[in-house]
């Protein structure tokens, strides 16, 4: 008949690995968090960044589409005029 073993006894070297093994795993979560962290900072900043420049391109745009319409009022006319002709016969097209 077969007995159960006696409880080993607690290895001090062993604990000691299993706590430095520990710390290390607590390490490298605290690392991924900090990167992970910094990364999304960075992201939403350069997410927010181009937001801006979108911005600003498109104000710049609409400004010299104004300007030029103000400038240039009758080839306006006939430039929208036209871009609605050729509207129109693409969808009489489809």
């Amino acid at each position: 008949m077969h007995t159960a073993a006696p409880h080993p006894h607690h290895d001090p070297k062993a604990e000691g690995l299993k706590q430095r093994i520990k710390k290390g795993i607590h390490e490298v979560e605290d690392d991924v968090e900090n990167t992970f962290d910094a990364a999304r900072d960075d992201l939403r900043d350069l997410a927010r960044s181009a937001g801006r420049q979108a911005r600003d391109l498109a104000n710049s745009a609409e400004e010299s589409v104004v300007t030029a319409i103000k400038d240039h009022p009758v080839k306006s006319v006939f430039a929208a005029l036209a871009t609605g002709f050729v509207l129109c016969a693409l969808v009489r097209r489809s």
